[in-house]
């Protein structure tokens, strides 16, 4: 087994057991013990750096790509919108977004954490507007938002980029912002 590409590669597996591959400018692989399946140009899929690979309850699966694509893969088929709102993100290449349970599109970005809606028609989320876009006026310790994880109760659990260790989580139940810092048990940068 060799990779294509050393690095910023990624691997995730869904509620089916398919492994899911990427690989910089090299595009995405599902695997699965029947059939093995790439995805690239041809494809549709961008010719850029893939940053990340998440996937929803249903088993569909989405890429970032750079700083304002976001793809899903289907079957067979590639669905590449790009986000306005997002101009950068921050160079960290894990947990970057994700889509909730309820079926929320979470997007980090260096100017906050986008929080869209879920919608009927993937393609129709670059023309819809955040429900809410959380920021260092709502709690948060830096608007460079680093990494995103939802935790089995919904809570979205949020890193960003601060000079010491720090943590916010958003409640689900409420929808308030939770702030963690070594003073909670987390420990002190180095």
């Amino acid at each position: 087994f060799r990779f294509l590409d050393k690095e910023n590669l990624h691997a995730a597996i869904n509620k089916d057991g398919t492994i899911w591959f990427t690989s910089s400018g090299n595009g995405t692989a599902r695997y699965s013990p029947n059939s093995f399946y790439t995805f690239d140009k041809k494809d549709g899929l961008p010719d850029k750096l893939i940053n990340w690979i998440f996937g929803n309850k249903n088993g569909e699966v989405f890429l970032t790509i750079e700083h304002q694509n976001l793809v899903r893969v289907s079957d067979e088929k590639v669905e590449n919108i790009s986000i306005p709102n997002i101009k950068e993100k921050y160079w960290t290449n894990n947990f970057l977004d994700l889509q909730s349970q309820g079926g929320d599109f979470w997007l980090s970005s260096t100017n906050g954490l986008y929080r869209y809606p879920k919608v009927s028609n993937f393609l129709d989320l670059n023309r819809t507007a955040p429900k809410k876009t959380y920021t260092i006026a709502d709690g948060f310790f830096s608007n460079n938002v680093t990494s995103l994880f939802e935790d089995s109760r919904g809570d979205i659990w949020i890193s960003a980029l601060t000079t010491d260790n720090s943590l916010i989580r958003w409640e689900k139940s409420t929808e308030k912002i939770y702030r963690y810092t070594f003073e909670y048990g987390l420990p002190k940068s180095s």
